[in-house]
């Protein structure tokens, strides 16, 4: 990953976030999927150390099953906890640059503002950069894996129109994405997640896939075709219908 990318990621260093604008294109290019992986990570916290957490549990759980010899279910759990605090501390360690600090701001991403603005700008400077190099085939795979994690968050807005910290992440990386509906290989990766998002109630982000998913219905319709009946679902619940005078 580029010198800059793993300062302004690895210590959230919101200072430092706008130089990434100074670098040329072609100077991080190579780097954009490094830094779209390490995003996923800082905006999945603490959401991804309680999946660990729960994973861990169940994985130590089934292994012992077969073995009812071992101790007492209630040692066993603690054990299991034990455990677990280790994996987080690995994947928190994995997680930060090598020779980096611990960062200054931390815990959960939805109350961290600090992290919010520098993954912001983070991923304004990686889609424009995708967009200027035209590189959304070589990156679209961790441009997707974020944009599909967003659907593991809340997305319905809280307050009067003000999206929650996800609903952001996932409408920044929309149209980078979408606007490449005349692109089979972008959009076979695209449309499974963009369907899944029609259905989760937000009505801005339902608008713009319904308008990109009827352009990528008249480019290819058969990527479309498998998923009719979650299109059609979405239509009667109010979001989507654009899609439906171009499906097949």
């Amino acid at each position: 990953m580029h010198q800059l990318f793993r300062l302004v990621l690895g210590q959230r260093d919101l200072s430092r976030a706008g130089d990434l604008f100074s670098l040329d294109d072609s100077e991080i290019e190579d780097c954009l999927s490094q830094a779209l992986e390490e995003i996923k990570v800082i905006s999945c916290a603490p959401h991804m150390m309680r999946y660990l957490r729960v994973t861990n549990i169940l994985d130590l759980l089934t292994r012992t099953a077969e073995r009812p010899e071992l101790e007492h279910p209630v040692l066993l759990l603690a054990n299991a906890l034990r455990l677990c605090q280790g994996t987080e501390e690995k994947a928190k360690e994995k997680a930060r640059p090598l020779n980096a600090q611990t960062p200054k701001d931390g815990g959960d991403y939805l109350t961290n503002d600090n992290d919010q603005a520098v993954v912001e700008i983070c991923i304004t400077r990686i889609t424009t950069a995708i967009r200027e190099t035209g590189s959304i085939e070589k990156h679209g795979a961790a441009l997707v894996s974020l944009w599909e994690s967003c659907l593991e968050h809340n997305l319905q807005p809280q307050g009067k129109d003000e999206d929650t910290p996800h609903a952001k992440i996932a409408s920044d990386i929309t149209s980078c994405i979408l606007q490449n509906y005349n692109r089979p290989p972008v959009m076979a990766l695209a449309v499974p997640v963009a369907v899944r998002f029609l259905q989760q109630g937000n009505q801005e982000l339902s608008r713009n896939m319904s308008s990109y998913l009827s352009l990528a219905a008249i480019a290819k319709a058969e990527l479309l075709a498998q998923h009719t009946e979650a299109i059609t679902c979405s239509v009667l619940g109010g979001r989507g219908a654009k899609i439906l005078t171009s499906l097949p």
